[in-house]
């Protein structure tokens, strides 16, 4: 699952709603817990409730997330990399440089059912 990794310090104030602007209500500073690292995807157990395995990331993981029935997961990062991952491990198998950064969901098509 992606995730973020940022402490921030939040000042709320009151705002008036203007459509197709950011509508957030606060003054936000964020910043990374760790230096270079500011999201992670996981690996989530949910049965034991804990963290199997957990790549860092430079930048918050907004993209989701794709497993399939062959344990590859893949996802995007802010970066602009889509990358391949094995589900058990957390090892990268593969990545691919897009022009700007994954902030969407990867998909997967069958073409007649195969």
């Amino acid at each position: 699952m992606p995730t973020n990794h940022i402490c921030m310090d939040l000042e709320p104030f009151e705002v008036e709603y203007v459509a197709g602007q950011p509508y957030v209500g606060a003054v936000v500073s964020m910043y990374p817990a760790e230096p270079n690292n500011m999201g992670n995807f996981i690996a989530w157990d949910a049965r034991e409730g804990k963290i199997v395995w957990s790549n860092k990331e430079r930048f918050s993981v907004w993209a989701g997330a794709m497993a399939t029935a062959g344990d590859v997961v893949f996802y995007g990062t802010l970066e602009g990399y889509l990358k391949a991952v094995d589900a058990q491990t957390g090892r990268e198998l593969y990545r691919f440089k897009t022009p700007s950064g994954i902030v969407g969901n990867v998909n997967s098509y069958q073409h007649n059912g195969k």
